[in-house]
This record gives structure tokens, C-alpha cells and sequence, in this order.
């Protein structure tokens, strides 16, 4: 996906998907966020607010902007788009703002940890049910 930068000098991009094209998306990793974790992944990522760099934990500047904009979300604004996820709005500082200005290449990525609860067997009795909640340290910015 794009980085692309506003008016006011802020970069504009999605930060993770639930759903991209229309279809569930599995990260490189195998992981998926399902919509229901967005909006508490999001708030703990407004509360960071740190952009970092290639996964070293230098930060590169911040994310003051965090939205997620899950399928109910969009369907409450109106808002109609083939994804669904988490939008988000970030400053870079320092060379990394030269190298987006220069036009490099770079993809995001968000670094964090999901914590899974067991909970009460379901009533089919098809195993426990598991609580998951995810916690969204920064968004990282990545060289392609």
C-alpha cells in the first residue's frame, strides 16, 4: 500500500489490514487482527504514538493519528472501502522524512503482542475459547 503524505505535511496510510481487497488478510507471519481487536490494538497504539524504524527501536518520529476503520465502522460513518483495518497518520523526523520526501520506497508494519486468554469450554464442547487482546507498541516503518 501507499504512503501518502496530506496537505499539512502528515503521511497518511493503513497501518494493518483485517481485510484487504475484500478478502481476510494473513500477514507474512501467518497473523490476522480480526476486526474486533482493532479498536482497543488502536488505542494502545494512540497511547505510543511511536513511529519506529525497520524493528531496531530507534523511533523516527510519531503517529499522532490512529483510526480504525473496521467493516461496522465504516458502515456507522458510511464510509464505503475493499479494506478494512486500522488508517493511520504519522510524522517522520530526521533522514527517514528526506528518504519519503526523495520518494524511497518503505511499507509499514506494527510491532506489539497479543495476549490469549483460555476461557469456559464453548457448549458443543469443541475446545476452549480463547480472549485475545492485542497490544500495539508502535508502528514501524520498513525499507522495501
Amino acid at each position: 500500500m501507499q504512503l501518502r503524505k496530506g496537505k499539512l505535511g502528515v503521511y497518511f496510510a493503513w497501518g494493518a489490514f483485517s481485510k484487504r481487497d475484500g478478502e481476510p488478510f494473513v500477514d507474512a507471519h501467518g497473523d490476522t487482527i480480526p476486526d474486533d481487536e482493532f479498536v482497543a490494538a488502536a488505542l494502545s497504539l494512540a497511547k505510543s504514538a511511536k513511529l519506529g524504524h525497520e524493528h531496531d527501536g530507534t523511533v523516527n518520529g510519531s503517529v499522532p493519528l490512529v483510526m480504525p476503520l473496521t467493516e461496522d465502522i465504516q458502515a456507522a460513518l458510511d464510509v464505503t472501502s475493499p479494506h478494512a483495518g486500522l488508517v493511520v497518520g504519522f510524522e517522520p523526523v530526521g533522514e527517514l522524512a528526506k528518504s519519503l520526501e526523495a520518494g524511497d520506497p518503505w511499507e509499514l508494519s506494527i510491532a506489539g503482542k497479543c495476549i490469549a486468554t483460555p476461557i469456559a469450554k464453548s457448549a458443543a464442547g469443541s475446545g476452549a475459547e480463547v480472549a485475545k487482546r492485542r497490544t500495539l507498541t508502535e508502528l514501524v516503518i520498513d525499507e522495501i
